[in-house]
């Protein structure tokens, strides 16, 4: 997202003060959300798919777990209106992220809810 907001050299050294353990993976993920204001929705969706790198045959993955009637969800710590367009676009049944605060159409830079390791494991239930 960053990148469709023109900020990846920003993005860049926010990921190396994570990689260096001088911010710890939430702090990290703050800081990406303050990165992304003024992103505008229209922007993600018509865009998205060019700055996502998806797992290898993923979609084939997906029709796979469903024909075993597998009920399939996309959990990421990533905005939830990244999990749910991605998630429509693949096929899964049902997407959680996080709660990224979007206003009149744009993105502001806060997150309004987390979706940390515990909400990852609540998700399941």
């Amino acid at each position: 997202l960053c990148i469709l907001n023109e900020k990846a050299k920003e993005h860049d050294v926010i990921q190396k003060l994570e990689a260096s353990g001088q911010l710890d993976y939430i702090a990290a993920d703050y800081r990406r959300a303050e990165l992304i204001a003024g992103l505008s929705y229209q922007n993600l969706t018509a865009n998205i798919l060019t700055v996502i790198k998806p797992i290898k045959n993923i979609r084939q993955a997906i029709r796979q777990l469903k024909i075993h009637h597998i009920k399939t969800a996309l959990i990421s710590v990533g905005p939830q209106a990244v999990t749910d367009l991605l998630a429509r676009h693949w096929g899964f049944d049902t997407s959680y992220g996080t709660d990224y605060e979007i206003k009149n159409g744009f993105f502001t830079g806060k997150i309004k809810s987390y979706m940390d390791k515990a909400g990852k494991l609540s998700s399941l239930k």
